[in-house]
């Protein structure tokens, strides 16, 4: 299985986080993705992903690569920035452990308040 866009056009990076709406640009690529109540749903689990995050001391990126990694999925790396290439690889190369996987599995799953 191939994750096509990994990181959810920014928002498990943090972007979005604090209430604003992607660009126009971004939100062509996914219009069902960023609107109405499923967005809103979807801010909520990254941020629950986003204090994971923190407490494990890994960024969100990769706890969002090594999660679908742990599912049987290939991460594709995109960017559109240079610097984003880097930022990618370096998340890549940090691994959370499975207790903080299993934990971000839950969540993404709905199955953690």
């Amino acid at each position: 299985i191939e994750a096509y866009t990994p990181l959810a056009r920014g928002l498990l990076q943090g972007r979005y986080l604090d209430g604003r709406k992607a660009p126009p640009e971004v939100r062509r690529f996914a219009q069902r993705f960023f609107d109405g109540d499923r967005w809103l749903d979807y801010v909520a689990r990254a941020r629950k992903l986003k204090d994971l995050a923190d407490r494990a001391g890994v960024p969100m990126g990769s706890l969002a690569f090594h999660w679908l990694r742990s599912q049987g999925a290939a991460p594709v790396f995109g960017a559109s920035r240079p610097e984003q290439v880097s930022e990618n690889m370096a998340a890549w190369r940090i691994r959370p452990d499975a207790s903080v996987l299993a934990e971000a599995d839950a969540i993404a799953r709905g199955d953690r308040a």
